[in-house]
């Protein structure tokens, strides 16, 4: 995370906070951390908003040790969201809805 920093730091900001709070991800029914089938563990790391996906996305993918991330960047073209009050909501990025015109 100090490397993403030192990154995050230059000219450009790729995401909301300066210091990326991680934490390791804890298991539910029974004690310790989230383990993997691999044996590998989840590190939840939360940077605020991101401004530019694709670059965070490859931010982490380089760090050393890590297997996957969550950011999942050019990968659909809409999301769909279900709201606590029953309601769905579809958002398309604006670049997609330029597409439809």
């Amino acid at each position: 995370l100090e490397r993403m920093c030192s990154i995050q730091s230059g000219a450009v900001s790729l995401f909301e906070l300066q210091a990326p709070v991680a934490q390791l991800r804890q298991a539910v029914r029974k004690a310790g951390p989230v383990v993997t089938d691999n044996g590998n563990f989840i590190l939840d790391v939360h940077v605020g908003k991101i401004y530019d996906p694709p670059a965070v996305e490859q931010l982490f993918k380089m760090i050393p040790g890590v297997i996957e991330v969550g950011v999942f960047s050019g990968m659909a073209d809409e999301a769909w969201f279900g709201n606590e009050d029953g309601t769905i909501a579809c958002r398309i990025p604006k670049s997609e809805m330029k597409k439809l015109d």
